[in-house]
């Protein structure tokens, strides 16, 4: 939606729907990070960024999926480097050759894991967009019943089967 310009607005020639252009470089970003095109340290910016935008904006379930698929993120690499005085040199390699030995089986370990993460985060997201649209149904139909005539409360009696029906005046 375009609003008029006001005094601390540059003229820079042209209309710009800014929240479209965002929306556009957000979608741009996911494609991207779902195809893995970045590296996992921009992927990790990217998710942390998305960590404090949703503690930012005061929502606590996008601030705990953000953080959820924050945590998704695996890595075998592990550090090898010893804090052994003497026998580091030793210590760091017989490290190297274990990880360099078991790196394929992580990895096909971890690329499991990783799948039912990404899937985790993903049904998360879903159901999280699905409440909102729940909740928005159901503030709709609570401002409905409120809106309703409030009539009178004897023309009403319980039925039998628990549901009610006019009675005869």
């Amino acid at each position: 939606m375009l609003r008029p310009m006001g005094p601390d607005d540059a003229d820079i020639g042209a209309d710009l729907d800014v929240e479209q252009i965002m929306a556009d470089v957000s979608s741009e970003v996911e494609r991207k990070r779902k195809a893995g095109s970045y590296p996992r340290e921009v992927v990790m910016d990217i998710e942390s960024s998305a960590i404090n935008q949703a503690h930012s904006a005061g929502s606590g379930l996008d601030g705990a999926i953000a953080e959820l698929r924050l945590s998704a993120q695996f890595s075998s690499e592990v550090e090898t480097a010893s804090s052994k005085k003497f026998i580091a040199p030793a210590v760091e390699r017989v490290k190297s050759l274990i990880q360099s030995t078991v790196k394929w089986y992580v990895g096909a370990v971890l690329d499991q894991i990783r799948l039912f993460s990404d899937n985790s985060v993903q049904a998360m997201t879903l159901m999280a967009r699905r409440l909102e649209e729940l909740e928005a149904r159901l503030e709709s139909v609570e401002s409905k019943i409120g809106s309703l005539p409030r009539g009178d409360s004897t023309a009403y009696e319980a039925a039998p089967s628990g549901q009610s029906q006019m009675t005869d005046d």
